[in-house]
């Protein structure tokens, strides 16, 4: 195997294995033309779609949806992963200007090609073997969990997210070994920056477990405090890059819809895979939010972890001291990440809220897969005494990926009846109880408070756009404490004498307003009386014209 690699350059070869990998990973939504009917990729679609003309606006970092909400715009961007957005954005714009779900799904490949080199990288330090460190990137790229989030479910910012979890993990470990490099520290936290503004529950749960996993090592060697402080600072690094990401999000969350499922443990349990199904390896039929998509852990990691528990409790071990060193703590983090996805008990009212971030325990799959992988190649390099030669690690390959087959999720043979052109002008997302938006019908003071940011919108250039329609929700209106429509603005001194502006509301002028050269203040009151005319209306059309009296 070394005579082989020492003949094409590894990261060369690596690249292309995983690009390759890759590729057939994302075949079973290969059509560049039809939706797949999937739980979150239409959304996804949209948000890039609303990616790409956030960023002609000259949004950056990406904060404002434009067409959110029938063109009163939304911060959907500033509460929910806009480094996903921005990038799958900016492939959209300038490399596939005329479709977005190319630029979902070239988003997606580039996720996993960086997902199977660094865990390549990251299996590669922890065992010295090249060839188990090909198989653990084969091993995290083709897990169930991985799998049901791209084809079952068509979640990119998971996706991406979980593409780049092993670099982070690697760059953490860099900075606790190596915590006087002050590379290793930006490093540390440009890696955490990226995880956190690309998926918030995946950030929290590594976070958690990296955590765990770095004090449990400390624990062994007491003299590694300073490390452990230093990887510290770097993840806190990352955290202060994202400060404009996260301090709205801790300020606003008890706010958003979803917020009722971060406080709620029955919620997160209640969903929980069984026993039986997170060990068999084949379909089971899973109900609830993963539909009928399998999330089981899959044999390569479960035979890995048994052949690790035998080595430990013989006390055999590798030829490779580090190997050998962190094996006892990712053993117990493995478990710990099994018995919380399973969750046989319920014992989260006593545990510290973040758990609950993900919503749905079988979130916590995420974690198990990188820890599975890292296992995977250390029992490897064990069985095989750090010595596979080429012929094996190609049995190897082809054994995973048929093994990677039998769990691969069921998936929808129709596809959403969406005409692409239609959708790319008005792109439509649902407001789920997962979607970080303002609860409208709970939060009816805050709509009267950010209610001014969405009438923004009527102006191009600071000037009043006349005879224009611009459509209201009409949920806008009801949950509001006392809608009004505020104006303020200056009227320029060649504006004719006797000019009027009215206010139009589906058709009906419902206030007027005599304008003079000067700054003006205009405030119409949406009572009881104007609205019941508009009961039966699920939009509301708002107009302003001018007229010589």
């Amino acid at each position: 195997m070394k005579s082989f690699f020492n003949t094409l350059k590894p990261s060369l070869f690596f690249f292309l294995f995983y690009a390759v990998l890759a590729t057939s990973l994302l075949a079973p939504i290969s059509s560049e033309q039809a939706i797949p009917a999937i739980t979150d990729y239409a959304n996804h679609v949209a948000n890039v779609i609303e990616a790409k003309m956030a960023l002609a606006e000259g949004q950056f970092p990406l904060r404002i949806a434009p067409m959110e909400l029938s063109g009163w715009r939304y911060p959907n961007f500033q509460f929910y992963s806009p480094t996903t957005y921005t990038f799958a954005g900016i492939v959209y714009r300038w490399l596939t200007p005329n479709n977005p779900i190319i630029a979902v799904k070239f988003t997606m490949w580039l996720a996993l090609v960086m997902g199977g080199l660094f865990m390549q990288r990251l299996a590669y330090w922890l065992t010295k073997s090249r060839p188990a460190a090909l198989l653990a990137g084969i091993v995290y790229l083709t897990a169930p969990y991985y799998t049901v989030v791209i084809t079952g479910l068509g979640n990119l910012c998971e996706t991406l997210a979980l593409g780049i979890v092993p670099a982070v993990i690697y760059y953490s470990l860099q900075r606790y070994l190596h915590y006087q490099n002050n590379k290793s520290l930006i490093q540390t936290g440009l890696a955490w920056y990226l995880l956190i503004t690309i998926h918030m529950v995946t950030f929290a749960y590594t976070a958690l477990f990296v955590a765990i996993l770095l004090l449990l090592v400390t624990f062994k060697n007491k003299r590694h405090w300073k490390n452990l402080f230093a990887t510290f600072t770097g993840i806190v690094f990352g955290c202060l890059l994202a400060m404009w990401f996260l301090a709205p999000i801790a300020l606003l969350n008890k706010y958003f819809i979803i917020a009722q499922t971060f406080v709620n443990p029955a919620q997160f349990q209640s969903f929980g895979p069984q026993l039986s199904t997170l060990l068999f390896p084949g379909h089971i039929s899973f109900q609830g939010p993963l539909g009928s998509n399998h999330v089981a852990i899959g044999w390569p990691v479960l035979i890995a972890v048994g052949l690790c528990i035998y080595a430990f409790a013989n006390k055999l071990r590798v030829s490779n001291m580090r190997a050998n060193y962190w094996l006892p703590p990712l053993l117990v983090l493995f478990f710990l990440a099994f018995i919380l996805a399973w969750s046989p008990i319920h014992f989260l009212p006593w545990t510290p809220s973040v758990l609950l971030i993900g919503q749905y325990c079988w979130r916590l799959l995420d974690q198990l897969i990188w820890i599975g992988a890292l296992l995977f190649a250390w029992a490897v390099s064990w069985l095989f005494k750090n010595k596979l030669d080429l012929k094996q690690t190609v049995i190897g390959v082809l054994l995973l990926i048929v093994t990677a087959s039998a769990s691969f999720p069921l998936l929808f043979s129709a596809t959403f009846n969406i005409n692409l052109a239609d959708f790319i002008k008005k792109p439509y997302q649902p407001f789920n109880p997962d979607a970080y938006t303002i609860e409208f019908n709970k939060q009816t003071g805050f709509i009267d408070k950010i209610d001014t940011m969405r009438l923004d919108t009527l102006m191009l250039n600071n000037t009043l756009q006349l005879n224009a329609a611009y459509a209201i929700p009409q949920t806008l209106i009801h949950y509001a404490k006392t809608p009004k429509i505020v104006m303020n603005g200056t009227v320029p001194d060649l504006l004719q004498k006797h000019t009027q502006l009215k206010t139009i509301l589906n058709g009906t002028t419902i206030a007027t307003l005599n304008l003079v050269p000067g700054k003006f203040h205009w405030e119409t009151p949406l009572n009881s009386t104007i609205l019941s005319k508009f009961n039966n209306k699920k939009m509301l059309n708002l107009q302003f014209k001018n007229k010589l009296t």
